[in-house]
């Protein structure tokens, strides 16, 4: 007996997870799901153990002082990343 091959699923969680499908259906239907999770997690309080992080400042809107400055540092460190490793060095 011959097994059908599965199908791709578009729009839906299967034909974006386990296919890695990029249609337009399947970018939608993802997108969708990403505002979904934002504002379910917006919507409960913080955790205490993400205050004082990046993640509690860009995923949980926390605008405290210690998330601001750890999304600050975030982005300097990030920065230096990026210049050391994909800019070349000036002079050589």
């Amino acid at each position: 007996m011959k097994q059908e091959p599965l199908s791709r699923s578009h729009g839906t969680w299967r034909g974006y997870r386990t296919f890695k499908c990029r249609c337009p259906k399947c970018r939608a239907f993802r997108s969708e799901q990403n505002r979904i999770e934002r504002e379910r997690r917006l919507a409960r309080p913080i955790p205490p153990m993400v205050h004082g992080t990046y993640n509690g400042y860009t995923n949980y809107g926390c605008l405290c002082m210690p998330c601001g400055l750890a999304a600050k540092a975030y982005v300097k460190i990030e920065n230096a990343r990026y210049y050391r490793e994909v800019r070349k060095p000036r002079g050589k």
